[in-house]
């Protein structure tokens, strides 16, 4: 029997990086299911050549994207930022009310204040939970928001909707006994990955041309945890692999354009969603250069590397906390040196082909982990 689900996403839909709240509300449309997208709400205090897409999306509304699958992203006058203090806690329980057009009026409209399944996997919705009706909450916690540089009132919020929820998802094992202090009712599902989407021939990026040696590629986002002297010392140490680096750089190191410089290194920054699988399918191994020393790296759940894997790269990342637990065919590095070496390993597996890293990334589909969301 199909449901009314009321969706409240971490991400916004047409995002370079697609993620599991984007898959699943997908998925349960495609399965015949009405649902409402609803992506982080935008404000005029919003860079508008940033946030274009979302920009130009809350102008249209609720809006049809295709069967059953419907998104709206809220234009906010007073937005709940991340960064409020806890004196600004009401700030996020409030905020809906100050939109145009009105956020509760918008839901009405579409008939969506009643429904069977509410999920939430971003703080700034616990104010949802007071005006929408449902049989069902699931919140869905994908970070240890404490590890972003995010206020009190941010984390007082996600706390009281975990409190709040039917049942609870973390996506990363570390998260477990943080979440259990406020809801028993939890499971562990970690990410997962569009198997079928890596599975398809594409045509080879024009990079592909240029570039004679190996590549090594990272797809992701480029913030403070990217380890950039990790980076640096592997493509000294390896000068015949090429470092593909696809993302927008919001974090540069002191010493960014010497490491730019280097022949071996590429920035190629942005790339749309879509554009992501052919890179990977011509690649040689994945990267995921992270940095070890800051506690946020060791609760992330990483869809790089189910999305390497799936285009059957070797994914060579350094040790932290839940790839250690994953049992991934992955090769975990606890030093630069000891990175390196798992890269020039990984460049030569890649030549033999693996079997074990497509069966990973077969079984980790998102269509084999919505039945434990809903």
């Amino acid at each position: 029997m199909s449901k009314k689900i009321l969706w409240c996403g971490n991400s916004y839909y047409g995002s370079p990086f697609k993620v599991g709240c984007n898959y699943y509300s997908e998925l349960l449309a495609k399965e015949g299911n009405k649902v409402l997208f609803i992506a982080p709400p935008v404000s005029p205090f919003h860079d508008k050549n940033n946030e274009a897409i979302r920009l130009a999306q809350s102008k249209k509304g609720v809006h049809k994207i295709f069967e059953n699958y419907f998104i709206y992203t809220p234009f906010a006058l007073i937005p709940p930022f991340k960064k409020l203090p806890s004196v600004f806690y009401q700030v996020i329980k409030m905020w809906y009310i100050f939109t145009l057009p009105n956020f509760k009026k918008t839901l009405k409209n579409f008939n969506f204040l009643n429904v069977d399944v509410l999920v939430i996997d971003n703080f700034a919705f616990l104010p949802i939970t007071d005006i929408v009706k449902y049989n069902k909450l699931i919140v869905r916690v994908t970070d240890r928001l404490n590890g972003f540089d995010v206020g009190t009132a941010a984390i007082k919020a996600e706390e009281h909707l975990i409190k709040k929820a039917d049942k609870t998802i973390y996506t990363s094992s570390s998260l477990k006994s943080y979440i259990e202090k406020f809801n028993k009712n939890c499971f562990y599902v970690p990410n997962g990955v569009d198997f079928n989407k890596f599975q398809k021939k594409y045509d080879k990026p024009e990079f592909f041309y240029e570039i004679k040696s190996p590549v090594a590629v990272y797809v992701g986002a480029i913030e403070n945890w990217f380890d950039f002297d990790l980076l640096d010392y592997v493509a000294s140490e390896l000068t015949d692999v090429h470092f593909l680096i696809i993302g927008t750089v919001k974090f540069k190191p002191k010493n960014f354009e010497q490491i730019k410089s280097r022949k071996n290194i590429t920035f190629y920054g942005k790339v749309d969603n879509d554009a992501v699988a052919p890179f990977l399918k011509f690649a040689d191994v994945g990267i995921i250069p992270f940095r070890l020393d800051m506690d946020l790296v060791h609760s992330i759940s990483p869809l790089k590397l189910y999305e390497y894997s799936a285009a059957g790269l070797y994914t060579v990342a350094t040790k932290w906390q839940e790839l250690e637990q994953l049992n991934s065919p992955a090769l975990l590095a606890d030093s630069k040196e000891d990175f390196a070496a798992c890269v020039k390993k990984a460049v030569a597996l890649k030549q033999i082909g693996g079997s074990e890293i497509v069966k990973f990334a077969k079984d980790n589909d998102w269509e084999e982990k919505i039945r434990l969301i809903i």
